[in-house]
């Protein structure tokens, strides 16, 4: 999943020649369908600089770019482009969505997930101590999910 144009046509060219093993999909994750914008730098459009969290760009507004992107809930993303690819089993769902994770993982009906992940890794090291321990809650009250992380 690469939501930055740019970027998606650059990640699209280098998978070309693994169209079987790997999906290449224009769309970021988010916590619900619709539309969103897409901050990047403007200067370097397919750097790493890109988030969908406003707040990380408002110290230089001039310095970031503007891109529409259309957003794709877990559960719709896992509809349309997971379970027709692999329909018997997925190990581990890694997200590192720049500071969506805690909105996603608490948007998302796990048990709606076929097939369900047998583990979740997500990039914790951003959350605060009260979003942290509310996505810990949530996946452990669905024990659907076995926990992994990064060291926070």
């Amino acid at each position: 999943m690469e939501p930055n144009r740019a970027t998606f046509e650059l990640l699209a060219q280098n998978y070309a020649n693994a169209s079987d093993r790997v999906s290449a999909v224009n769309v970021a994750v988010c916590g619900e369908d619709g539309p969103a914008t897409l901050y990047v730098d403007a200067a370097h459009p397919t750097a790493e600089a890109a988030s969908i969290d406003k707040r990380d760009f408002e110290a230089d507004p001039s310095a970031f770019a503007r891109v529409d992107v259309t957003c794709l809930s877990l559960e719709s993303l896992w509809r349309h482009h997971v379970a027709t690819r692999l329909p018997g089993r997925v190990d581990i769902l890694q997200l590192d969505t720049e500071k969506l994770e805690h909105a996603i993982i608490l948007a998302t009906n796990f048990s709606k997930l076929a097939p369900r992940p047998d583990h979740i890794l997500y990039e914790s090291v951003h959350l605060s101590d009260e979003e942290y321990l509310e996505v810990r809650i949530h996946l452990e009250r669905l024990s659907l999910i076995h926990i992994s992380e990064p060291t926070r």
